[in-house]
C-alpha cells in the first residue's frame, strides 16, 4: 500500500468468528480514521450488521462493505448509511460459487462495485456495474470512489503476506 494508507488498512479476524474451512484465514478489513476521511467513506465488517440485499427467499450480505460518511461522520443508523459504495467478499471453498454467481449478480444489479478476494491465488477480482467481466488484480489495486481526495492503493504482495504469511 502507499503513503499513509498502509497503517490505516489492516487485515483482522472478523468479530463473528467466521472461518473458511482452512483454519483462521478468512479476513475482514478495518479502515482507519485518516483513510476514511480521504475516501469520505466508512469501511465496515458485516458482522456489525447493516448492508445486505433481501429477496423473498434469501438475504445476502457481504463480508465487508463501504458506505459514505454521513455529514462528515460515521453513519450511526441504517437510514444514515446510504447506498453502499463497495461490497467485498473473501472466497471460501464452501461459498465460492454463491459469491461468484448469486451475490455478484445481485450486487451488480443494485449498482454496487464488488470485489472478490481470492486467498488461494492472492488476488482480487474487481467487478463494476454494467461490466460483463472483472479485472483481476494480482499486483496492485487502486480505488478512487466519488468524492475521494486520494485513492486507496493496495499493493497486494505485502497485503497477502501480512494476511497469510510468505508464499
Amino acid at each position: 500500500m502507499s503513503g499513509g494508507i498502509r497503517s490505516c488498512l489492516r487485515p483482522r479476524m472478523p468479530s463473528c468468528g467466521a472461518s473458511n474451512g482452512r483454519g483462521c484465514t478468512r479476513r475482514d478489513f478495518v479502515g482507519g480514521a485518516a483513510h476514511a476521511r480521504r475516501i469520505r467513506a466508512r469501511l465496515t465488517p458485516s458482522a456489525r450488521g447493516g448492508a445486505g440485499e433481501c429477496s423473498q427467499h434469501t438475504l445476502v450480505q457481504p463480508d465487508v462493505y463501504v458506505t459514505p460518511l454521513f455529514d462528515g461522520r460515521r453513519p450511526s443508523t441504517d437510514d444514515e448509511r446510504g447506498h453502499p459504495l463497495l461490497f467485498i467478499e473473501v472466497l471460501s471453498p464452501g461459498t465460492a460459487r454463491f459469491d461468484r454467481v448469486v451475490k455478484r449478480e445481485r450486487y451488480l444489479r443494485a449498482g454496487i462495485e464488488y470485489w472478490i478476494v481470492d486467498l488461494d491465488s492472492r488476488s482480487f477480482e474487481r467487478w463494476l456495474p454494467g461490466e460483463d467481466r472483472p479485472t483481476i488484480h494480482a499486483v496492485e489495486l487502486v480505488w478512487t470512489p466519488a468524492g475521494a481526495s486520494a485513492p486507496l492503493v493496495i499493493s497486494l504482495d505485502p497485503f497477502f503476506t501480512e494476511v497469510l504469511g510468505p508464499v
